[in-house]
C-alpha cells in the first residue's frame, strides 16, 4: 500500500507540472536541479550503455530502478514512479496499448546488419531438422507474448506452415533451456543473450534468424516515457538529453563491439564466447519515429489479433510521440 500511495503522490506532483528550468549563459536549460528516474528491465540496458560509452556524466541526477520485466517497468512509468526506460521490443508497446497503460514510445532504434540475427529458431546440433519446413509435427519452445512468438508465426507462413502444423510450447527461458537440452522439445525460438549462450555453450544450431524472415522488416527496440513527463519542462529536457545520450551510446556500441562485450560481461556474468557473440549482434541505429516505425508496430499488432491474443484490431499509432525526434536522433 505504501508503494501504491507513493506512486500516486508522484503522479499527482508530476501532473501539476513544474516551473521551467533556468537558462544557462549559452541559452540551454540549466538541468542541475532536475532529477529523473530511469527504469531498466535487464542489466544490459541503458545504464551499462551510458557507462561503457563514457556518456553517464549527465548535468541532471538519475535515479536508477531495476525491473524483472518490461511490463512492470511500463506500469511504473504510467504511474509516475519512473520517468523513462526502455530497450524493450515492439511487443511490450502493443501489450501496453491494449492494457491501457499510459506510456509513450519516445525513441526507436532499428536493428542493422548482424543485429537482425539476435533472435532465431534453433535446434540441437545433431537434429535432423534443417529448415523450418522440417518442423511439421514438431514441438517448438518459446515464451508466449514475446516477440519471438510473432517472428515464429511469420517464419511458419514463409515455409507454408501454420500454427496448426506444429506444437507451440509456452515455457519460460529457463524451462525452455531445460526442455531443449533434454530433448522434450524439437526447436526453440529465443533471443540474445540467451540465444548466444545456447549456441556457444550447448551447440544450438540456427535454422532461421529474424533477418531471414520474409516480410518482417526492421526489428525495433523502444524507449518509453509518459505524457506527464513530456508536460514537465525540466524533466522533458532531461529525458530528451538522456535519450540522445542513449542513441550516441548505441552508435559507440556499433563501432566498439569488443569493448561492449567486455562491459556486458562485467554485469551479466555471461561466458566470454556468448558475450562476444551477443555483442556482435547488438548493432542498431536510432531513427525518427515516423510512418515506417508505426506501420511495423501496426502490422505486428494485427498479427496478434489474428492469433487470438486480442479481440479486435486497434490503432496503435497513439502509443507514439514524435515530440523528441529532433533531439534524440544522432546524425
Amino acid at each position: 500500500m505504501r508503494r501504491v500511495l507513493l506512486a500516486v503522490a508522484l503522479l499527482v506532483l508530476t501532473a501539476c507540472g513544474a516551473p521551467a528550468p533556468a537558462k544557462q549563459a549559452d541559452g540551454s536549460p540549466d538541468l542541475s536541479g532536475v532529477t529523473i528516474t530511469a527504469g531498466q528491465s535487464n542489466k544490459l540496458s541503458n545504464r551499462t550503455l551510458l557507462q561503457a560509452a563514457g556518456l553517464d556524466d549527465t548535468p541532471y541526477k538519475i535515479n536508477w530502478v531495476d525491473f524483472n520485466a518490461t511490463p512492470d517497468m511500463l506500469q511504473a512509468i504510467s504511474a509516475g514512479a519512473v520517468d523513462v526506460g526502455g530497450n524493450g521490443g515492439t511487443t511490450g508497446a502493443i501489450q501496453a496499448h491494449y492494457a491501457g497503460v499510459n506510456v509513450k514510445v519516445a525513441a526507436a532504434a532499428a536493428g542493422t546488419g548482424a543485429g537482425a540475427q539476435s533472435s532465431a529458431i534453433v535446434v540441437p546440433k545433431d537434429s535432423p531438422v534443417h529448415s523450418v519446413a522440417d518442423l511439421r509435427g514438431k514441438k517448438i519452445a518459446m515464451t508466449f507474448g514475446a516477440g519471438v512468438q510473432y517472428y515464429s508465426v511469420l517464419a511458419l507462413k514463409q515455409f507454408g506452415l501454420t500454427t496448426n502444423d506444429v506444437q507451440l510450447v509456452n515455457l519460460t527461458t529457463n524451462a525452455a533451456l531445460a526442455a531443449f537440452q533434454s530433448g522434450q522439445v524439437d526447436a526453440w525460438a529465443i533471443w540474445d543473450p540467451v540465444l548466444a549462450t545456447a549456441q556457444t555453450q550447448f551447440g544450438a544450431r540456427s535454422i532461421l534468424d529474424a533477418g531471414q524472415i520474409t516480410g518482417l522488416g526492421a526489428q525495433y527496440t523502444f524507449q518509453f516515457t509518459s505524457p506527464a513527463v513530456l508536460a514537465d519542462q525540466g524533466k522533458r529536457a532531461a529525458v530528451a538529453d538522456f535519450l540522445h545520450r542513449v542513441a550516441q551510446a548505441q552508435d559507440w556500441v556499433n563501432q566498439h563491439p569488443d569493448a561492449w562485450a567486455k562491459a556486458g560481461k562485467s554485469v551479466s556474468g555471461l561466458p566470454d564466447e556468448a558475450a562476444n557473440l551477443a555483442a556482435q549482434r547488438q548493432a542498431k541505429k536510432y531513427v525518427p519515429i515516423g510512418p515506417d516505425v508505426i506501420a511495423a508496430l501496426q502490422k505486428e499488432a494485427d498479427e496478434w489479433v489474428a492469433l487470438g491474443t486480442y479481440k479486435e484490431k486497434s490503432d496503435v499509432s497513439t502509443v507514439f510521440t514524435t515530440e523528441l525526434n529532433n533531439q534524440v536522433v544522432t546524425s
